[in-house]
């Protein structure tokens, strides 16, 4: 596995949608007020780059405010923005308000038809654990997501299940969310499953070696197929040269005749070529043209 990831990327409301046009350059509490939720469906990418990890939210939002870097298509990072940060390999999402960065829960929607777990879970039942449970809290560790999850019947009382998107424990049970130590658990178990899928793979299979009867670069399963034996060429210079000797040249007259004839008995038997059948659909506007006509007539 390389090193912890530690790089920002800035995201930006889409203008093709309708959906959008309330929520551009909006605060945050307008949102919410509106209860409209900040989901990346609604976002485009403007920008990704590495950044130094000891450098704060803050100290990168003031930076980016003054001046984006060149490439980025934008002056500078507007209100309505998010800026999603991930620092050694943890990633966050940040809705940036006018003087503050608010963070997101939820920013990086996954549909919950895919029948992964979202922020959106309520109601999930856990296998060997009592009552339902509902996502209280999110993260993104490694490109891997995974949440806490919260009993309804004991709320914080009770301690959080870590499980990942696909509903599997990732780490030990903790009452603190994702604590330093929660996170090298998980990091722990995203290694087991990584080793546990090469382990599944396959490696290719080898080509059997060449015994000492046989000559290297060759394959036994070509050794074993005849190539079929050629003809003799006709040396007859009146023969066409693709014709085999001792084989007739066949008379062209007599089979576009033949041909002729077979096409004619099919038409008498009420089987027309496809070359010589009329369209449904040129038959169709001649017949709607002629009752045209006749209303015209009248």
């Amino acid at each position: 596995m390389s090193g912890p990831v530690n790089q920002f990327s800035v995201y930006r409301l889409r203008r093709d949608t309708k959906e959008t046009r309330t929520r551009r350059h909006q605060s945050y509490a307008y949102l919410q007020q509106y209860g409209l939720q900040v989901r990346s469906d609604y976002y485009d990418q403007l920008y990704l780059s590495e950044f130094d990890p000891e450098t704060t939210e803050m100290e990168l939002r003031r930076r980016l405010g003054k001046d984006l870097p060149a490439d980025a298509s934008g002056d500078t990072l507007a209100v309505g923005d998010v800026l999603a940060i991930t620092r050694e390999g943890i990633t966050e999402a940040f809705y940036a308000d006018k003087q503050s960065l608010v963070p997101l829960k939820g920013f990086f929607h996954v549909a919950s038809s895919s029948g992964l777990l979202t922020m959106d879970t309520r109601d999930y039942q856990i296998e060997g654990r009592a009552g339902n449970w509902f996502a209280a809290e999110e993260t993104w560790i490694d490109g891997h997501h995974f949440l806490l999850m919260q009993s309804q019947k004991h709320g914080t009382n009770a301690a959080y299940a870590v499980l990942d998107s696909r509903g599997h424990i990732a780490a030990e049970d903790t009452y603190k969310g994702f604590t330093p130590e929660t996170v090298r658990q998980i990091r722990e178990y995203v290694k087991r499953q990584e080793e546990g899928q090469k382990a599944t793979e396959k490696p290719p299979e080898e080509e059997p070696e060449s015994g000492g009867n046989e000559k290297k670069g060759t394959d036994k399963r070509f050794n074993q197929v005849k190539a079929p034996e050629e003809e003799p060429v006709s040396r007859d210079p009146e023969s066409p040269k693709s014709a085999p000797a001792d084989r007739p040249v066949p008379d062209r007259k007599q089979e576009f005749a033949t041909i002729k004839k077979r096409r004619r008995k099919k038409r008498r038997k009420g089987k027309v070529p496809m070359r010589l059948r009329k369209s449904v659909l040129e038959r169709l506007r001649r017949y709607q043209a002629g009752i045209s006509k006749k209303r015209e007539n009248r």
